[in-house]
């Protein structure tokens, strides 16, 4: 991140994520390139203790605020739009569509938080923040998308998703009691794994098993699994071919 002067005026994105937990009575805010001391003395030491906190930070948080638009942080979470571009499509339907008579909502399937914000969202430390979050708010280009783990929303459809095209991840951790058994599990920590490894990362060798942690910890947890760097210590030495990426 860019650094900037204390004397300057905070980046424009951070002063309008402040402003909207003011609008809606969020007291505290975490910010990483803030509450992490980024360069200097005893900014190493402050780096490895806070990677350690991230499970608790991110999961116990009451909103996770992505600026998903902006490429850097001098950008704001906000953009001008055409109002008429998020109106939602509805239409007859006739017997000669295949459909029943009567008004129908045409669902864009590829209308997700993240599809069209691919700048934010193939960052690596980014990716262990949306899993860990209890819901997340997607300040995108074309409209804003609300995400938890029961609905996805947006203001095309600020009622919902038909269930069909609903959009569960990131909140497809796996659980107690969520898998049938360790094949299942295993395959669930697989595609984690492989959604993961190819992300970026502006200091890979440093970061990459870091920015993975506190999902391993959830996991180690949930399932009462033991790893050996990042990897279920029951698949080895098979899971090295299967995570490759992952160092």
């Amino acid at each position: 991140m860019k650094q900037w002067n204390s004397k300057d005026y905070p980046p424009q994105t951070f002063q309008d994520t402040a402003l909207l937990c003011y609008r809606i009575d969020i007291k505290y805010l975490w910010i990483d390139s803030l509450c992490i001391i980024q360069v200097g003395e005893g900014s190493a030491e402050d780096w490895s203790l806070h990677v350690t906190e991230m499970q608790t930070v991110y999961s116990n948080g009451m909103l996770n605020i992505t600026a998903s638009r902006a490429a850097s942080s001098n950008e704001g979470m906000y953009s001008s739009r055409n109002p008429r571009l998020i109106k939602p499509a509805i239409i007859q339907g006739s017997n000669n569509l295949g459909m029943t008579n009567g008004l129908h909502l045409l669902i864009n399937y590829q209308m997700k938080p993240g599809v069209r914000s691919q700048r934010l969202n193939e960052r690596g430390w980014v990716f262990q923040e949306r899993l860990l979050s209890r819901r997340v708010i997607h300040f995108e280009e074309e409209q804003v998308y609300w995400q938890c783990c029961s609905s996805t929303k947006c203001e095309t459809y600020p009622a919902g998703y038909n269930k069909y095209f609903d959009y569960r991840f990131p909140f497809d951790l796996p659980k107690k009691n969520y898998c049938n058994g360790s094949a299942e599990r295993w395959d669930s920590f697989t595609r984690l794994v492989h959604g993961y490894s190819g992300l970026r990362f502006t200091f890979p060798n440093k970061d990459k098993l870091a920015a993975f942690a506190s999902i391993a910890q959830h996991i180690t947890h949930e399932l009462d699994v033991r790893y050996v760097a990042r990897i279920w210590f029951s698949q080895l030495p098979v899971a090295l071919w299967y995570h490759p990426g992952l160092y």
